[in-house]
């Protein structure tokens, strides 16, 4: 049975069953077996995973004594990762032998994937030449977004215009 430790080194089995899922579904508005729509990524959020985790572990939690708030607490850092994993696997178990080696091999995947992508990013983000490049182009972006409010032709621009341009997030912060 999938399990993870807290950061206070509290042990949580977790374990799919009908009744845990239609928990999750009506608390939470979540379906954790959906095959149209997956639910890993929405547990990218981790409020959410940890609120998925103990609807999951609330009866092992209430026996210990331990409250939503102090089992929402013991979940930061490096114990999200255990959380995260033992879920997926509870999930996984859930289904039926042929869906499961389906879903384990795409949950094989994404993982892979995701590991791949990280280790970009990290690889990207300590290299001084791809800070350097990624900065010069922040800039470029930046002073074709000023250039759109402040024309040099002397025109202004109305605020109304400004919901026309396109919005990509917040803007770096280069101080």
């Amino acid at each position: 049975m999938p399990a993870f430790k807290d950061s206070s080194g509290r042990e949580w089995l977790v374990r799919l069953s009908a009744p845990l899922i239609n928990d999750v579904r009506k608390e939470l508005d979540t379906d954790l077996v959906s095959l149209s729509d997956p639910v890993f990524a929405k547990l990218l959020d981790f409020a959410l995973l940890v609120n998925v985790l103990w609807v999951l572990v609330r009866k092992q939690a209430t026996a210990a004594g331990i409250t939503d708030v102090q089992f929402g607490e013991s979940l930061v850092g490096d114990s999200l990762d255990g959380a995260s994993e033992a879920l997926v696997d509870a999930v996984l178990d859930f289904f039926p032998l042929r869906i499961r080696q389906t879903m384990r091999a795409l949950a094989k995947q994404d993982t892979t994937t995701k590991n791949a992508a990280m280790d970009l990013l990290n690889e990207t983000f300590s290299d001084p030449m791809k800070q350097a490049a990624m900065m010069a182009n922040q800039k470029q972006n930046l002073q074709r977004l000023l250039d759109r409010l402040m024309p040099s032709n002397g025109a202004t621009v109305s605020p109304d215009s400004l919901d026309a341009l396109p919005t990509t997030g917040p803007l770096p912060n280069s101080g």
